[in-house]
């Protein structure tokens, strides 16, 4: 478990290009 509260203390860089990729296109 304690790799899921790190994962959510620290977002991925996938998470994170996510979301931007999916702001983007809804900016666009």
């Amino acid at each position: 478990m304690k790799l899921t509260t790190f994962s959510s203390s620290h977002l991925p860089l996938e998470e994170i290009c996510t979301v931007l990729s999916y702001l983007s296109s809804y900016s666009l």
